[in-house]
């Protein structure tokens, strides 16, 4: 199985963490389906160059995002980032195992794999706030973790802090089908 590195949650309590050891799910599970997946709305991975607990301007012009679980404004940078169209697989789990809550897992197709790690490699480098990767779908602020160490191999986990709503939310936006009712992955 492909590792990643670990992300640090900041302003929003979301980290990215690497997957390592066996896929263990409890039967409820609904298959994902594998193979690449176009997403309906691209997704931008973005350098944070500052972070704000004030809420934006009124009549700010993007790229300010307004930070929905903080108030808060986050304001990306203006070169860096990448724009991801398909990825290989997405999907909401409760991640009992290690204790995570309610995960995405999300595996980038190859050729994101390693613009993505050059990406985070950089982030880790720079001190708060500028080690954040905004992950932004319009001008819409998805998640903002901050980056300790590269992520490489192109599969990450995103968790802490979401609840399945937001997990699921995060999922879709990430090539995932919806899931249907009653269908609650987990990790055991």
């Amino acid at each position: 199985m492909k590792r990643s590195s670990v992300l640090v949650a900041v302003a929003l309590a979301v980290a990215l963490a690497g997957c390592a050891g066996d896929d263990d799910r409890d039967d409820a599970r609904t298959p994902t389906p594998k193979g690449p997946v176009a997403l309906a709305h691209p997704l931008r991975f973005v350098p944070v160059e500052a972070v704000s607990a004030e809420p934006c301007p009124p009549g700010a012009a993007p790229p300010a995002l307004t930070d929905d679980r903080t108030g808060g404004c986050l304001t990306p940078g203006e070169a860096g980032g990448m724009t991801v169209v398909r990825t290989e697989h997405a999907e909401a789990i409760n991640d009992v195992t290690n204790g995570n809550g309610w995960t995405v897992r999300v595996t980038l197709v190859d050729e994101d794999a390693q613009r993505f790690a050059d990406l985070t490699a950089k982030a880790a480098r720079n001190p708060p706030p500028r080690n954040q990767i905004a992950i932004v779908q319009g001008d819409r602020l998805l998640s903002a973790p901050q980056v300790v160490s590269a992520i490489t191999g192109g599969e990450v986990d995103i968790s802490g802090g979401s609840t399945r709503e937001q997990a699921e939310e995060l999922a879709r936006a990430l090539g995932a089908p919806a899931q249907p009712s009653g269908g609650s992955p987990s990790r055991s």
